[in-house]
């Protein structure tokens, strides 16, 4: 191999070296592979076999041709890509105001919304079914009289999208 593969790590002497080789990248590997673990369980509350950590890694990484003139290929890990693949759960979105009741048509409303996603990667609204409207925090707005509808979405890196909605009356 050339210079640039070689993985830095502590040596006998207390500096550090760069070395080659399966027993060096072993250790960054089985770290992903504890991560990925950690994750699926938080986000699915399930465990994943050595066969879908071995899958999420092959299909979420980098291919590169083996340098060595073997004629295979293989996987850089992408650890990032191979987390937000296992994201399968939809955004959690609730609307805490407007409220589903009347209000003054002078008066001022605020869209207060929570949204709680890991990999978050938008929110946007529409009212009474017009434009969607990009969220960046909690916005006011004034209405018309009569009735209202205000719908709120979310959606993840992975595609995964909710909504929600409120009705009222100004």
């Amino acid at each position: 191999g050339n210079s640039t593969s070689k993985i830095n790590s502590t040596s006998k002497d207390g500096t550090t070296e760069g070395m080659y080789g399966t027993s060096m990248a072993t250790p960054h590997v089985a770290g992903v592979a504890a991560l990925l673990q950690q994750y699926n369980k938080l986000e699915n509350s399930e465990s994943l076999t050595p066969s879908e950590i071995k899958n999420v890694l092959d299909d979420t990484g980098k291919l590169i041709d083996d340098s060595g003139g073997s004629g295979y290929n293989f996987s850089r890990i992408d650890v990032l890509a191979a987390l937000i693949s296992l994201d399968t759960k939809n955004p959690d979105l609730i609307i805490t105001s407007p409220e589903n009741k009347t209000y003054d048509i002078n008066e001022s409303l605020q869209l207060d919304y929570t949204v709680m996603d890991t990999n978050l990667d938008s929110v946007w609204y529409n009212l009474d079914n017009n434009n969607n409207i990009t969220l960046d925090g909690n916005i006011t707005f004034n209405i018309s009289e009569g009735n209202h509808i205000i719908y709120v979405y979310a959606n993840d890196s992975n595609g995964n999208i909710n909504f929600t909605s409120v009705s009222f009356v100004s």
